[in-house]
């Protein structure tokens, strides 16, 4: 008998159609002798309706209103496991809905990004004996002051590791609208292949990197408390893909993914650590993509558009005249541990790319990837081109 934990995206709880094939799901895996704790987002579309009237109605220009912000988005999810429960019940299961304060998840204070810092696991216990299947709000929790708090976009798929790891569940199973992950996007790469397994740390690289597959912290979660994590379709029975330690793939590069509308940024200040760079930047609200380059009193990094505004506001403010923007670049992610074990990859990957007469911005790697920045215009056809290199052709 396994412990397992169970969480359902929006696209699979979207509708009462989709939550009674949830509710299937739930069942078939109960019914195979596994005790079960499922997690839920809200109906897809639903935070959005709710982040509009939230909108609309208030300025959210003060800690105060972002945590009655927090109370309103954590309605959606509410629903979503009331009406799954419901589902359970009548497919003869005995099961019950609970919101992340009842569950005590507990997070720190701060509005719409908290972070969870401990979880009460002893009413899901006492449920799991009874043999009633929890059904637990994702996206949520509480602090200290007993205000909900929420955990911030992806933030379903979090509160399921966590739960998972404070439980010590045997898998933590995230439904979804794709099979698995895949090598590539497919909607761009039509020869992409579903991977089977990959290992926590080529999933965090893809995380990050514009692969939209868990949100990096519950990978970081699971990880860290050796949990292997599935990734399925609730639209399918395909086998999908699970995410775990000690993957024996040294001669294959796993994925290829991407990223466009970013900026590099390059600024020469000899009057400004690096420390202090970072603090100025961070207390305007503007988070790096990533760190390219760190030499003697020269910064480069990539930015997200979203963040274009606040760091040139910061710029004029600062009155800063060695600054070079570059924008609409794109990234592309080669991850893999074949990286880690064959040197002559790199090579391979800067040879294709010239022979397809790519200008190349910036270029960095780690042991399991290799970062290119080019121009948006050429973001995509060097992920079609370096996937049928180094993937179809393996």
């Amino acid at each position: 008998m396994s412990l397992i934990v169970l969480k359902f995206g929006g696209t699979s709880v979207a509708d009462i159609s989709r939550i009674k094939n949830s509710a299937e799901i739930v069942k078939k895996v109960k019914n195979s002798g596994n005790k079960v704790i499922v997690v839920v987002s809200a109906m897809a579309g639903t935070t959005n309706k709710l982040v509009s009237l939230c909108n609309d109605i208030s300025t959210l220009d003060s800690d105060e209103k972002r945590l009655e912000y927090d109370a309103a988005l954590s309605t959606g999810e509410a629903l979503t496991a009331s009406l799954l429960a419901l589902g359970l019940m009548e497919s003869g299961l005995k099961a019950r809905s609970l919101q992340g304060w009842q569950v005590r998840i507990k997070s720190t204070n701060q509005p719409t990004m908290a972070l969870i810092e401990d979880i009460d696991i002893e009413l899901l216990q006492n449920l799991l004996q009874l043999n009633v299947i929890p059904v637990i709000t994702g996206f949520q929790a509480i602090n200290s002051n007993e205000q909900i708090t929420t955990l911030g976009r992806g933030g379903s798929d979090t509160t399921a590791a966590a739960i998972a790891a404070a439980v010590k569940a045997d898998f933590c199973d995230i439904y979804t609208d794709v099979d698995g992950i895949y090598s590539s996007d497919p909607r761009l790469v039509h020869n992409a292949k579903l991977i089977e397994k990959i290992s926590y740390e080529e999933t965090l690289e893809l995380a990050g990197s514009g692969a939209k597959i868990l949100h990096p912290r519950s990978v970081e979660i699971c990880m860290r408390y050796k949990i292997p994590i599935r990734v399925f379709s609730s639209f399918s029975i395909k086998s999908g893909t699970i995410i775990m330690s000690n993957i024996d793939e040294i001669n294959k590069i796993t994925a290829i993914s991407y990223l466009k509308k970013l900026n590099i940024i390059k600024i020469i200040d000899p009057n400004k650590n690096f420390v202090d760079f970072v603090n100025d930047l961070s207390k305007r609200g503007v988070n790096f993509h990533q760190i390219l380059s760190i030499r003697n009193e020269e910064y480069i990094f990539s930015l997200k558009s979203e963040y274009l505004l606040k760091f040139k506001s910061w710029i004029n403010e600062n009155n800063m005249q060695s600054v070079i923007i570059i924008e609409n670049v794109g990234s592309i992610v080669i991850t893999g541990a074949a990286i880690r074990h064959d040197s002559k990859i790199f090579a391979q990957i800067l040879t294709i790319l010239s022979e397809k007469g790519i200008e190349l911005l910036q270029i960095m790697n780690t042991e399991i990837k290799v970062c290119v920045y080019t121009y948006d215009a050429h973001t995509e056809i060097c992920v079609k081109t370096l996937h049928q290199k180094l993937i179809e052709h393996d």
